[in-house]
């Protein structure tokens, strides 16, 4: 995308500056215009124009591999910085797009706006039809100008007919030509490339050409050009804000004036034309997408067949003695000599060997060879105890570790070494890259549970992280098994047969204290180890019993090993296995200290006892009901009653003795919010005075008898008619 904005822009610039010398200043308006507008249009497209060309190059081969050995730590460093600085260069492209998203809104809503002004003014005033236009007399002091065939005029200039008939033809002109749809393109084009400044002197240089077109058409008319010249500067102070419309007084210059007068020929027009074919058709090849189409010589073709050819003798000279078994995943095998071998299957095998250079051990690598228990020793191509090994002296050795699947029953060590005497490296020197011998068998076999990394021997694939490992500490990559001596090599080479729990974080430590990474990352220090395992952990979806394994190097120190399992155990990684490169026994760390268990808690208070008690139930109380309907009848008995209606319930208002009282459709009495009150206690009654009758003895009437005159006949005794209450 930068490449197209740089390119598009310094076409544009090119054909701008063709036109400011060769073209402005020609009097040949209408072939400025369409260069003008061809030229936009060619600085946008040439970018995307595709031209192949063919070069002649040598062809040569090249394979790309790992040195983990070699690799140099300033070189990490600095790749290490270009993943980090990658990551700043995202963040720049969001800043930079997001100014240009506001720069795009801007001159979008700029533009949008314009259009909606133009449109407005066209709705909202008196329109008249003149010839091809449509004239929109508007009521503010304008000047005339063009917006498609709309021609805007002040209105009281039109009804006074104070316009010159000349400034109808030159309005008529740019309706005629068509100018207004030259401007939208600039104006859209500059809305998208809103930060190309190019753009803003390309539409002045179209408005300018459009009004040579005009005053062209103008003095066609039979017009004086002094006249014309006197009528424009006349209205040349006059202003309008319609940045989408074509005015009469653009740019009323002394250049303008000019151009009414001067005179170009038609040969000089014709040159001038010419000239700009050979200067676009070089921007066309300079600002094109170029593709180079690679073509190889015969000659080249010759070398490297010859080459390649060489190559494959030199192969079939070494395996011609020996025997391919390929065994797929099914264990189905297929027994080929070299001659029976694919295109295919003759890439995959190694080169034969180059001479090699003498390799002399140490003394403690001597005294390490001596446990039987470890090593399988060799002395000049044939087996002596390891005890043996002080009596010789040795100039050479190569090493190289047996996985279980390649042992015998013969040779149950991990390691095999074999010595070389000064006469038996000088032998083994002269026969190095010999045939193999018939005996020799090359097996492949396909293990459906492994998954291998650079199996194929000349690829550019990356290495496994076993391969690197014996490239560091200079191991041969081949291992022996020995049935039949040690000349039958098993390929490619595999870890146990059995299938192993996969690790999520496999870290390999050479003998420089760098790191590889899950096969993938080589990493120098550890700080920079630290970022590589957070962006592994944070891919791995489980979150629980993480699980690592630590293959290093026997240079390598201890603590340094222990610094690496601290690391490891600050991502929360305890499930850890190390092993020495040099063994097979693998040393799983404990597992962390068990969380203590809580604390008992302290026993629960008994409970209390509950007993159940029975309790008589309560008498029921009287139905307040009726007393209730009592109490209202009571009240509304002789008095107006008025129903209303109080949060959707109905209810009963009666006043009486100049007080309120509201009843529910139940009877009860509520107050004005409708919640139920008790009703007034009735008043007082008075208590009526007890009477009780004494019993009076009667009178015994005396034996003797006495006349007595005026005696009542009755006697009665009166007593209160109330009498006290007595106290209970």
């Amino acid at each position: 995308m930068i490449a197209y904005i740089i390119k598009s822009g310094l076409c544009l610039v090119l054909v701008f500056i063709v036109y400011k010398i060769l073209l402005e200043r020609e009097r040949m308006y209408v072939f400025n215009r369409f260069y003008l507008l061809f030229g936009l249009l060619f600085a946008f497209v040439v970018p995307f124009i595709t031209i192949e060309t063919t070069v002649e190059i040598p062809f040569t081969e090249s394979a790309t591999a790992i040195d983990f050995e070699n690799m140099d730590a300033a070189a990490l460093d600095t790749a290490s910085e270009n993943i980090q600085a990658t990551t700043g260069i995202s963040t720049w492209i969001f800043v930079i797009f997001g100014v240009y998203a506001i720069g795009y809104l801007l001159f979008f809503f700029r533009f949008i706006q314009n259009i909606y002004r133009i449109f407005h003014k066209i709705i909202t005033s008196v329109k008249v039809r003149y010839k091809l236009a449509s004239l929109v007399l508007l009521k503010e002091d304008v000047l005339p100008h063009t917006f498609l065939h709309y021609i805007f005029l002040k209105k009281e200039a039109y009804d006074t007919k104070s316009i010159a008939d000349e400034l109808y033809t030159h309005e008529l002109a740019h309706v005629k030509q068509k100018h207004t749809l030259d401007i939208i393109l600039i104006e859209l084009i500059q809305v998208v490339f809103w930060f190309n400044p190019v753009l803003m002197y390309y539409k002045k240089a179209i408005q300018l050409n459009h009004e040579f077109l005009a005053d062209e058409a103008v003095l066609q008319s039979n017009i004086q050009v002094p006249t014309y010249q006197q009528l424009l500067l006349a209205n040349a102070h006059g202003n309008h804000n319609l940045h989408l419309a074509s005015n009469l007084n653009f740019s009323v210059t002394k250049k303008r004036l000019q151009m009414m007068t001067k005179h170009t020929t038609h040969g000089r027009a014709w040159l001038m034309a010419s000239l700009t074919i050979p200067i676009l058709t070089a921007a066309l090849f300079l600002f094109s997408t170029k593709v180079i189409a690679q073509k190889t010589t015969v000659k080249n073709v010759a070398t490297t067949a010859k080459k390649m050819t060489n190559e494959q003798d030199s192969k079939s000279d070494y395996y011609k003695n020996a025997t391919f078994v390929f065994e797929d995943a099914k264990g189905t095998k297929t027994t080929k000599n070299y001659a029976e071998l694919t295109l295919e299957e003759k890439a995959r095998l190694i080169p034969p060997p180059s001479k090699p250079v003498a390799n002399t051990p140490t003394s403690q690598q001597l005294n390490a060879w001596k446990d039987h228990t470890k090593f399988a020793v060799w002395l000049d191509g044939k087996v002596i105890d390891n005890g043996q090994i002080s009596n010789h002296k040795i100039v050479h050795y190569t090493q190289s570790f047996v996985y279980r699947n390649a042992r015998s029953k013969r040779f149950p060590q991990t390691h095999q070494t074999q010595l070389y005497t000064a006469e038996g490296f000088k032998a083994m020197k002269s026969n190095y890259g010999a045939p193999l011998s018939k005996n020799a068998v090359l097996h492949f076999k396909e293990d459906k549970n492994i998954v291998r990394a650079g199996k194929k021997v000349g690829t550019t694939q990356k290495p496994s992280a076993r391969h690197e490992l014996a490239k560091t500490n200079q191991m041969p990559v081949h291992f022996v098994n020995e049935k039949n001596g040690p000349n039958e090599v098993e390929l490619p080479l595999q870890n146990s047969p059995q299938k192993q729990q996969q690790k999520d974080i496999k870290i390999l430590i050479n003998k420089n204290k760098k790191f590889l990474v899950n096969d993938n990352y080589v990493v120098p220090t550890l700080p920079k180890l630290d970022k590589i395992l957070k962006s592994e952990l944070a891919k791995i979806k489980h979150k629980k019993f993480r699980t690592a394994s630590i293959v290093y190097d026997p240079t390598v120190s201890k603590a340094f090993v222990l610094k690496t399992i601290a690391l490891l155990k600050d991502h929360n990684i305890y499930d850890i296995t190390t092993r020495n490169s040099t063994t097979t026994e693998e040393i799983r760390l404990p597992p962390p200290p068990p969380v203590p268990p809580a604390p008992p808690a302290p026993p629960a208070p008994k409970k209390t006892q509950i007993k159940e008690v029975k309790v008589p139930k309560a008498p029921k109380p009287s139905t307040p009901d009726t007393n209730a309907v009592s109490f209202m009848h009571k009240i509304i008995k002789g008095q107006k009653v008025e129903t209303k209606m109080m949060k959707g319930k109905k209810y009963y208002s009666v006043v009486k003795n100049g007080q309120t009282y509201i009843f529910d459709e139940e009877s009860r009495l509520v107050d004005e919010n409708g919640k139920p009150i008790p009703p007034p206690p009735p008043p007082p009654t008075k208590k009526k005075a007890e009477i009780k009758e004494i019993k009076v003895p009667k009178q015994q009437k005396p034996k003797q008898v006495v006349k007595v005159e005026n005696i009542p006949k009755k006697v009665v005794a009166k007593f209160p008619e109330k009498s006290p209450k007595k106290e209970q």
